[in-house]
């Protein structure tokens, strides 16, 4: 019994011997096996940056610059050649003048000188000309001196706005059928939004007044301050505004008249006192011509209390005894602006 004891012990002695081997050398395998995972890992590893480097790309920092892969570009685009537009010319353009007047004649009857301008397009000046001339010499027409002057504005403004030579030749008609509008020629030309002849319309006025001195119109003279003059007595700030923005000159005596020109003019826009101040006027000029008012005595004399507060803004007089403007006001009941005017000091 002993004898068989000492025997299993024996024999467990060994077999735990023999698995602690067998143990310890699948763990220097497993070692083994690891090593040599790494090691062919690293040559893949090296192998695709090789690959990479010879395919174009530089790997850096884990991010992929300049790639091998070569993506189809789009062909560039076609190049065209300028092609010219063919420019549209309205139906006068190849009509002889007698058959541009019948085709103008129903808008002639109208007065629809905007429209008659219109089918202008394409016209040579000089076959402008001939058309204009069959127009002004029509008889029995409707048309006002205003309208035929309106009519050779109107086309020099929108097809020989630069062309000198055929502005002269198309203004000259305004002297050759003595044509007398009832508003000077840079307002008109102002007022239908021909803007684009206010220049050319002032240097054709001006060459002619030099030129023919005594002989030349008298309606015609100083055109370029009239014009001006009759956007202010109209309460046309607009026309105002474009006729000094497009060269219309004002001498600081001009400026003081047409002061006094808006102060007369009943409901008289405040916008016209800003520029006009800007051109040196004297707020304080009195009209020697008339009745010996100041602008701020006409502004109250029409009951303008705007006009008259943003004169008085601008620095215009209020005498603190026996103020003219006082006294208009308290002549014309004009209570409204009696009490400002004592309120900035005026007495009787």
């Amino acid at each position: 019994m002993k004898m068989r004891l000492f025997f299993l012990v024996r024999v467990s002695f060994f077999l735990s011997l023999l698995y602690g081997g067998l143990v310890s050398a699948s763990a220097e395998q497993f070692a083994d096996v690891v090593q040599k995972d790494s090691d062919i890992l690293g040559q893949k590893l090296e192998q695709k940056k090789s690959d990479d480097a010879l395919d174009g790309k530089v790997v850096e920092k884990g991010v992929e610059k300049n790639s091998a892969l070569v993506l189809p570009q789009p062909p560039p685009p076609p190049i065209f050649k300028d092609i010219p537009v063919p420019q549209y010319k309205g139906p006068l353009a190849n009509a002889s003048a007698q058959t541009a007047l019948e085709l103008l004649l129903p808008l002639m009857i109208a007065q629809d000188v905007g429209n008659m301008v219109r089918l202008m397009k394409g016209v040579s000046a000089s076959q402008a000309r001939d058309i204009v001339v069959k127009v002004l010499a029509q008889k029995d027409s409707v048309l006002t001196a205003d309208d035929k002057v309106r009519l050779i504005i109107g086309i020099v403004a929108t097809y020989y706005a630069t062309d000198k030579s055929s502005q002269q030749l198309l203004f000259d008609l305004i002297l050759r059928y003595a044509l007398v509008p009832s508003n000077p020629l840079a307002f008109i030309a102002v007022r239908y939004k021909y803007s684009q002849a206010i220049k050319p319309l002032l240097s054709w006025a001006e060459a002619v007044v030099t030129l023919k001195n005594k002989k030349a119109p008298e309606w015609l003279k100083d055109d370029a301050f009239k014009s001006i003059q009759t956007a202010v007595l109209s309460n046309d700030f607009k026309s105002f505004s474009a006729l000094l923005k497009n060269g219309i000159v004002v001498t600081p005596e001009q400026a003081g008249q047409l002061f006094l020109d808006a102060a007369g003019v009943k409901n008289a826009r405040v916008d016209f006192i800003v520029p006009l101040v800007r051109l040196k006027a004297n707020l304080n000029s009195i009209d020697t011509q008339l009745d010996y008012y100041t602008p701020l005595m006409k502004a109250t004399s029409v009951g303008n209390l705007a006009f008259v507060k943003a004169l008085f803004k601008a620095g215009a007089k209020i005498n603190k005894i026996d103020d003219p403007a006082l006294q208009v006001a308290i002549k014309k009941k004009q209570l409204a602006i009696e009490v400002f005017l004592r309120e900035q000091g005026a007495q009787e």
